[in-house]
């Protein structure tokens, strides 16, 4: 093989080697917007976190309030659905999928009875 030859492979892998660093430089820039949308995430997690907890305090005062057992509201619940057609997911959680989302559509939306 002449020097001709030579040069035509050197500058083969000269070729691969700026096409690899071109992609590996792709995949640097990825791996820092992947890192961003994590911590983005886990932020967004630990708010909802800290309002879920807020709120939980908020339906268990005015529960209390109210003379209401949540524990036994979420207990009814369950049964109701339970009995209702719901359907069991891979998890062995029972849900129903014909509970309604309207105001009112839910034992919990109703003022107790007196």
């Amino acid at each position: 093989m002449g020097l001709g030859g030579t040069a035509k492979k050197l500058q083969q892998v000269i070729n691969m080697a700026e096409e690899l660093y071109a992609r590996m430089n792709d995949l640097r820039e990825q791996l820092q917007q992947l890192r961003e949308t994590v911590e983005e995430t886990n932020a967004t997690v630990q708010q909802l976190q800290q309002e879920n907890a807020e709120l939980r305090a908020v339906v268990g005062a005015m529960a209390e309030q109210q003379g209401i057992d949540p524990q036994e509201v979420v207990a009814s619940q369950q049964r109701s659905e339970g009995a209702v057609g719901g359907h069991t997911d891979r998890t062995g959680t029972q849900s129903n999928t014909n509970r309604g989302s309207a105001p009112g559509s839910s034992s919990i939306d109703q003022p107790p009875d007196r």
